[in-house]
């Protein structure tokens, strides 16, 4: 599912049934990803360049194999 741009979020279909969110403030044009998993990370840093955004934060709320966090 491509990122949801009025609710920034993306969920991330397939084998993991995860959702990525991703917290944005257009006034400072920052960014801060929650839950991200690393297949994906090409979309994450696609969608915020294309938005002219800067990725401030990657937050895992929980450890996946799949997550950012995950081997």
């Amino acid at each position: 599912m491509p990122w949801d741009e009025e609710k920034a979020v993306m969920e991330a279909n397939g084998d993991t049934h995860c959702k990525t969110y991703l917290v944005i403030c257009h006034a400072k044009k920052k960014a801060a990803i929650i839950d991200p998993i690393k297949p994906r990370i090409g979309n994450y840093l696609g969608f915020l360049a294309y938005h002219n955004l800067t990725l401030d934060y990657a937050l895992d709320t929980h450890t996946h194999a799949d997550h950012i966090t995950g081997r």
